[in-house]
């Protein structure tokens, strides 16, 4: 396929853009609804097989603090209650050309656990199709994305939270559209586009983590 017709994980008018942001937040809340031992059902309808989840739960017996971040300017600042999931670098050429950038390090949360504590009438929206890109009016940050058709979750760029102390990228996504002068050097996983291995890979690392923080919690 010639690189015109490629359908990214970002483009703000494909229906690949919305299965993989509801997959992938799929990976959240089963993680979140373990740790709970809550089963989780209808995941494979066809409308959101979970409305009203918010972050994901803590270690049996701890708890998550919540994080913050914020714009190059300072003039927007936001809360992000919750365990930040795997994080996933991201090739595609709408990321690339929105941040000028080889790529983008972003993670899937839910709209409702992110909480603006300064500036929110200074976020301006860039609509294009279905998809939308939201950043700073005042210095341009993008600070996450979004699908209308998606609206309770947001793909939140990483580089904007204040403690750059949480695990990093596990896998790369659709470099099948990555910069021909870009080289990858890392050893993590490279994917064409997104997947059901994509979400097998996500949901083995945050299982993974999950029995990391028990085994801490019951130490």
């Amino acid at each position: 396929m010639s690189r015109q017709g490629r359908v990214p994980l970002f483009s703000a008018d494909s229906e690949a853009h919305a299965r993989g942001a509801r997959l992938l937040a799929i990976v959240r809340v089963e993680s979140a609804c373990r740790a709970r031992g809550i089963h989780m059902r209808g995941i494979g309808g066809a409308g959101p097989p979970f409305s009203g989840s918010v972050g994901a739960a803590p270690p049996r017996g701890g708890t998550f603090m919540a994080m913050t971040g914020r714009c190059l300017c300072g003039q927007v600042r936001y809360q992000l209650e919750g365990e930040l999931p795997p994080l996933v670098n991201c090739h595609c050429q709408f990321c690339r050309r929105a941040h000028g950038a080889a790529f983008v390090t972003v993670a899937w949360v839910p709209r409702s656990a992110l909480r603006f504590t300064a500036g929110e009438s200074s976020v301006s929206r860039y609509v294009v199709g279905g998809g939308y890109r939201c950043f700073c009016a005042k210095c341009g940050t993008r600070l996450f994305n979004g699908l209308i058709s998606e609206e309770g979750y947001i793909t939140l760029i990483v580089s904007t939270l204040d403690d750059d102390g949480h695990p990093g990228p596990v896998l790369h996504i659709n470099v099948e559209s990555k910069a021909e002068w870009h080289c990858i050097t890392d050893e993590l996983p490279r994917h064409q586009s997104m997947s059901g291995e994509v979400i097998a890979h996500l949901r083995a690392v945050q299982k993974e983590r999950l029995r990391g923080a028990d085994r801490q919690s019951t130490r």
